[in-house]
């Protein structure tokens, strides 16, 4: 498949160059994006590259270029306006990310034309970890942020919530209802266009792209192990991230293929636990122990005395020590 191109037509140089440094800082987009301030620079690189997508100004006058390219989205001055010609519009005066994201899901949408089996690739395999813990109050989803924090400084990580009842954190701030269930009904179905669509639904926290839990807990209680088979063969071989790791709780045996599909599962412990077999094992079958235990590997983390502002504040201090020491010990880079 050739390179998806995304290219941006924006007279005003002041906002071509904003959103010119937001791309380059990322770099971690499913399409090859170029800005351009001169319609005429852009038609000289159409000559010799083919462009997916074009997101131009509503005053830079590029109907003309809708046969140069498959897809034109308007950036307007005004919020949920419409064109006459039909194009796909998006509010211009917000963050660079959202504008992107909005892009990202109005392209996924042609992705349902087309079915996708989803089969491996062997080009790129993710590592996986899965931050395990039957109960909460114990730090996993800290646990699970700050290590995803720490390995995003080299790599690109995403963490996937598998949490049937997620919580706000003042430090992670996204909206609901954009998360794995989505996701999950767009593999199922067999949508092409994968990494497209994953990218409009990520949101960024820290150094790390977030995929939110679900909805509604019975959208993961419900899922069968062949669903969720298809969902980590997706996110594993289709998706452009080198580690990616899962907040796990135990809500059904789906939950086990997860637990095999990783590479280390962490489960985050008090000192004074960290000798002792976990209660919750003795409501394991013996297949299904051998499974963690053999990947499992505790996580020493303090008990949280104060809320955090920031992912990166809460990486600073005691929690993000120990997380540090951690990954010292098992040498985890």
């Amino acid at each position: 498949m050739s390179e998806r191109v995304l290219a941006i037509l924006e007279p005003e140089s002041e906002y071509a160059n904003l959103f010119l440094n937001f791309v380059e800082d990322k770099q971690e987009f499913p399409y090859k994006i170029r800005v351009f301030t001169k319609k005429q620079a852009l038609l000289e690189y159409m000559e010799k590259t083919e462009v997916t997508v074009l997101l131009a100004a509503e005053q830079s006058n590029c109907m003309q270029l809708k046969e140069k390219c498959r897809k034109i989205i308007l950036l307007t001055d005004t919020k949920g306006a419409a064109t006459d010609n039909e194009e796909s519009c998006i509010y211009k005066f917000q963050s660079a990310g959202q504008i992107l994201k909005e892009v990202f899901q109005i392209c996924s949408e042609e992705g349902k034309e087309s079915a996708c089996m989803y089969l491996p690739k062997k080009s790129h395999v993710a590592r996986q970890y899965g931050v395990f813990s039957p109960y909460g109050g114990i730090g996993k989803t800290t646990l699970a942020m700050v290590l995803g924090h720490l390995l995003g400084k080299q790599q690109k990580v995403l963490i996937v919530n598998l949490e049937p009842f997620s919580k706000n954190y003042p430090w992670m701030q996204y909206r609901t209802g954009q998360g794995i269930s989505q996701l999950v009904y767009y593999i199922i179905q067999g949508y092409a266009d994968l990494d497209i669509k994953l990218a409009a639904m990520v949101e960024s926290v820290g150094n790390t792209a977030y995929l939110c839990g679900p909805e509604h807990y019975l959208d993961l209680q419900a899922m069968k192990a062949e669903q969720m088979e298809k969902l980590l063969t997706a996110l594993e071989q289709y998706s452009n991230y080198d580690v990616i790791l899962y907040d796990i709780s135990l809500v059904n045996q789906a939950m086990w293929n997860v637990c095999k599909r990783c590479d280390r599962i962490l489960e985050p412990v008090f000192e004074e636990e960290k000798d002792s077999m976990p209660v919750w094992a003795k409501s394991l079958s013996e297949s299904e122990w051998d499974v963690i235990k053999k990947k499992r590997s505790s996580v020493v983390v303090p008990r949280i005395q104060e809320q955090y502002s920031s992912i990166e504040y809460i990486s600073q201090g005691n929690f993000g020590n120990a997380v540090k020491a951690w990954m010292k010990k098992e040498n985890i880079v």
